[in-house]
């Protein structure tokens, strides 16, 4: 497999502190995908530098992500169940893990440096397998 230095670089550089099945298993799941990469895009922090999101606005954006809509066109149905999800698996999966810090009460999520380090191989897998029709 030929790969150009700069490319083995960027990888190098990410440092996931996963094996290789885990970080398999975490972006195999297209709803723990989305939630990566909307923890990523944040840019507001905390009192403390940290990056802490509403398990309810994370459920908001993957339920939007799934039916192709605008946040605000997310059926309360389909949000709920993007929710429950949320908090029964992918979020004690990834805290598991250590990609993010769940707390089940006041029901939030704060991205570790995993997330950022995931969202860059998720884009680099986008690209990479992205062709124009």
């Amino acid at each position: 497999m030929d790969v150009d230095d700069e490319t083995l670089a960027l990888f190098a550089s990410l440092k996931l502190g996963l094996r290789p099945a885990e970080a398999h298993e975490i972006i195999s799941n297209e709803r723990r995908r989305v939630l990566i990469r909307e923890l990523a895009a944040v840019d507001e922090t905390d009192h403390r530098g940290e990056i802490v999101v509403d398990v309810s606005e994370l459920a908001e954006a993957i339920a939007a992500a799934e039916a192709g809509i605008t946040p605000d066109e997310v059926s309360r149905k389909h949000r709920r169940r993007v929710y429950i999800a949320l908090l029964q698996s992918h979020a004690p999966l990834l805290d598991s893990y250590g990609v993010v810090r769940f707390f089940d009460r006041p029901k939030k999520i704060q991205a570790s440096s995993e997330v950022d380090a995931l969202a860059t191989i998720l884009e680099a897998i986008r690209v990479a397998c992205w062709r124009a029709e």
